[in-house]
């Protein structure tokens, strides 16, 4: 069924002009293809957005007025701007087709980077609502790279030295032929709400990881994680793993702030989580980060 917008665009296209038209609402009901009680509600409904006045006639064949307010273009400029301001998904570019050089404008005001009260904060556009950003849940690519630039790990891979270097992590060592690796954490290490980050919630992450239905085959060689006091965490393997390093730069293996690892549920890896990078997200409908 034909929209209340389309009908108006169907209308302002056959009627249109600088001055207040003479019209019966049989002409309206032609126009959209509708009867003329519908024609009425069609043109109430229009009236009432404030995008036309219809006066209609008294009496049996007389010619009612037609005055258009709007153009069907300030409308769609107008919506785009409601999306905008209350932060929803952006309204489809296709739609202002006739209006490029006001979309553009509208994306160059309103994204970008912001400086704040709060902080530096990025503003980006995207084509859909990004999904909640949890490390320990399936993730599309974008999501995959948000979720990089907004946790951390113990280690994280450098593609250019093809290996991986400290992060969270200070250093690291091993010992007992790489069957136990210790290690020890930056100081000063904070989550995206100020709290510190200690090693027992990268014990509780890992083993997060260690359980979740998805990702627990990657974490099958560790044995045990304990930790010594907030700054060094200990893994116990199985076997010898060189490459735990590497292991623990995965997305899954991302530190953010979550419950003990007993009260694990599938609802946990839906909720926001708290972020350790220097970017948080603070929306996903349209994305913002918000440099700490």
């Amino acid at each position: 069924m034909p929209s209340v917008d389309h009908h108006f665009q169907r209308i302002y296209l056959l009627f249109a002009g600088n001055e207040a038209q003479s019209l019966r609402i049989d002409d309206i009901a032609t126009a959209i293809s509708s009867s003329k009680c519908n024609a009425r509600n069609v043109l109430s409904k229009m009236s009432d957005r404030g995008w036309l006045e219809w006066v209609p006639a008294r009496g049996r064949g007389k010619k009612s007025t037609l005055r258009f307010l709007v153009t069907p273009q300030k409308i769609e400029q107008n919506r785009l701007e409601e999306y905008i301001d209350d932060d929803r998904d952006v309204f489809p570019a296709k739609r202002l087709e006739s209006s490029q050089k006001r979309l553009k404008e509208l994306v160059r005001e309103n994204f970008g980077t912001f400086v704040t009260s709060q902080g530096v904060s990025i503003r980006i556009p995207y084509y859909r609502a990004v999904d909640t950003l949890t490390p320990l849940s399936p993730q599309r690519r974008t999501e995959r790279h948000l979720i990089r630039q907004c946790f951390c790990g113990l280690s994280r891979y450098d593609a250019f030295q093809a290996q991986a270097v400290p992060d969270l992590a200070h250093y690291w060592l091993s010992h007992n032929g790489d069957t136990e690796w210790h290690f020890f954490l930056r100081k000063g290490l904070h989550f995206s709400d100020g709290s510190a980050i200690t090693a027992v919630h990268i014990k509780r992450c890992i083993d997060n990881a260690r359980m979740s239905l998805v990702f627990r085959g990657m974490f099958t060689d560790i044995r045990e994680i304990t930790t010594e006091g907030d700054l060094k965490v200990i893994f116990q393997l199985r076997h010898p793993l060189n490459h735990l390093p590497e292991l623990l730069a995965t997305i899954p293996a991302k530190i953010f702030k979550t419950q003990m690892a007993s009260s694990l549920a599938p609802a946990l890896f839906r909720l926001p989580s708290i972020q350790t990078s220097c970017f948080a997200s603070v929306k996903t409908d349209i994305t913002i980060l918000l440099r700490q």
